[in-house]
């Protein structure tokens, strides 16, 4: 993996990682979409997995509320970290 793309990722995780406020769920989605969109050419199929979780984030958010909101925050900001993780890791 090229360097650039390295640094980015692991940006992108910290970045990810650090979100712990629920009002961010918006920022979430849309970092989520943006990573997916910058690997889509060189990791399609991860690149769709953040798509979908990008969509299911979207969908959480438009169900009534009361909804697990710090539960459901931390399961898929644990995801997208996942998926970063593992692109690092294919490369390395």
């Amino acid at each position: 993996m090229k360097k650039k793309t390295e640094d980015l990722l692991i940006k992108e995780l910290n970045e990810i990682e650090d979100f712990n406020f629920v009002s961010s769920y918006m920022q979430l989605q849309d970092k989520t979409m943006f990573i997916a969109h910058d690997i889509r050419n060189d990791f399609p199929e991860e690149a769709l997995q953040l798509i979908e979780i990008s969509e299911a984030i979207d969908n959480l958010m438009k169900e009534p509320a009361p909804f697990e909101i710090d539960e459901n925050f931390a399961r898929i900001k644990s995801d997208v970290a996942l998926i970063l993780k593992q692109i690092l890791e294919i490369e390395d």
